[in-house]
């Protein structure tokens, strides 16, 4: 089940074309000239501001801005058995704990992205390269599976060929689950070698052609559902949270050691001294954004462990109002987040690594109206109108890429929720077809 990339990727458009978006909840119209070619997208918006919002263009970026999509592998790939892959801890997971995922949906049953290529216009692709592909074991011992590296090595040189440049993740979620069995997985040091081991076949193997690389996507994700509330593997319930000083100043903050005291693990001075300074940018995946409310007397019946540590709860509403609009959507978040981080952690190169928005997924509605999402079109540009604003007040945000590419497995919730700008057909052969967002994308990016 070897790939042949044969003319993957191709251009979406080949005639300019008059698209009509309609965004339901609108009271006002505007309309919005793509940014080149011609294209003009008529959206219905709620309100003259929101209006002004959406009319940032993509030549108001820098001219080095790398526009892109996301996707990683357990999503989207399927083929959970192809060319030797071994099983990861997900894979194990979902097969193990009935109702973990929403409508029990099946975990290896993927978008079969691995024996399949799509249609981009872009200019970055990120993707993930799962771990229990390259070594199956987990282990650089156990040997290094040549037919996925001969699988990537054409998918990049594919990419490149059509002008788009890869942007890797090391490890997304998808840890393999020998390592978990053999000693615990990302709580044994072992865990350090092994990811060093398998970074390094990365490096040396694709390393020539890819020169932008994502460690590990989610860690305070990854920590949190994993070892604290157990709604993704290992399914642990323990206090495990991270934060970027560390990564920036070589320790934990001064809050978070009077709060969490013995339990939270030192760094040695030679460790330290290794992780100051030691990336080379940070990834922030934004989708929306809420309330913190003081916790001065934390419940540990009605709080999570790492709520109780803060002194402080996460909150959707406040008084019963929702930050943002009713979906949550609220794009000043970004940017305050990024402006926080160009002042606490002394202005570093940021990509917004994802941000998007789904829909929930209806068999029942007609073709016509679920590839008509026009309020994908308007969250972006809203979105990106907040990156351009930041940029402009000092912010080295270098690249922002859309989640998803299309419709994926959403862990938790599997298959509920419709991120991709091509819709998927799960009951036809995972036919896919582009929606509204993908073509108003592609046209975006043709800069005049």
């Amino acid at each position: 089940m070897t790939l042949s990339p044969s003319n993957w990727p191709k251009k979406l458009f080949t005639s300019t074309t008059v698209i009509h978006v309609l965004v339901f909840l609108s009271v006002a119209s505007s309309t919005l000239e793509a940014a080149a070619g011609g294209s003009t997208f008529e959206l219905e918006l709620p309100d003259a501001a929101q209006s002004e919002e959406i009319k940032v263009k993509s030549t108001d970026f820098p001219g080095d801005f790398v526009f892109g999509v996301a996707t990683s592998a357990a999503q989207t790939e399927g083929a959970p058995k192809a060319d030797g892959k071994g099983q990861s801890v997900w894979e194990y997971f979902a097969a193990h704990f009935p109702g973990i995922v929403k409508d029990n949906t099946k975990f290896p049953d993927g978008i079969d992205s691995y024996n399949r290529y799509m249609d981009l216009g872009v200019g970055s692709y990120r993707f993930s390269i799962p771990w229990t592909r390259i070594l199956p074991s987990g282990a650089l011992s156990g040997g290094v599976n040549q037919k996925a590296v001969d699988h990537y090595n054409s998918l990049i040189n594919e990419l490149i060929k059509n002008g788009i440049k890869p942007s890797v993740t090391i490890l997304h979620f998808d840890l393999p689950q020998a390592l978990e069995e053999k000693y615990g997985g990302y709580l044994n040091r072992s865990f350090v070698n092994d990811f060093r081991d398998y970074s390094d076949v990365l490096f040396k193997t694709f390393g020539d052609r890819v020169k932008h690389w994502v460690t590990i996507n989610e860690p305070k994700v990854l920590a949190l559902y994993g070892y604290e509330n157990g709604w993704a593997p290992p399914g642990c319930t323990r206090r495990s949270i991270r934060f970027t000083e560390p990564l920036v100043f070589g320790d934990y903050p001064k809050s978070m050691k009077e709060s969490v005291k013995e339990r939270l693990p030192a760094f040695t001075e030679e460790e330290k001294t290794a992780l100051t300074g030691s990336f080379d940018f940070l990834g922030i995946n934004y989708y929306l954004s809420g309330f913190a409310r003081n916790e001065p007397n934390p419940s540990p019946e009605a709080m999570l462990p790492h709520e109780i540590d803060a002194k402080a709860s996460d909150q959707v509403a406040k008084n019963g109002v929702v930050l943002g609009n009713p979906l949550g959507s609220y794009p000043e978040g970004l940017q305050k987040l990024l402006e926080y981080t160009k002042t606490k952690y002394q202005n570093p190169n940021i990509y917004i690594a994802e941000n998007g928005v789904g829909g929930f997924r209806n068999d029942t509605m007609p073709l016509e109206v679920v590839l008509n999402d026009g309020f994908k079109i308007v969250y972006i540009l809203r979105h990106l109108n907040a990156i351009s604003k930041a940029i402009k007040n000092g912010v080295k945000v270098k690249g922002y890429y859309i989640w998803t590419l299309l419709d994926d497995f959403e862990w938790g919730t599997g298959l509920m929720f419709q991120y991709g700008l091509y819709n998927i057909d799960f009951n036809d052969n995972f036919k896919r077809m582009p929606r509204l967002s993908a073509k108003w994308y592609q046209a975006y990016l043709q800069k005049t």
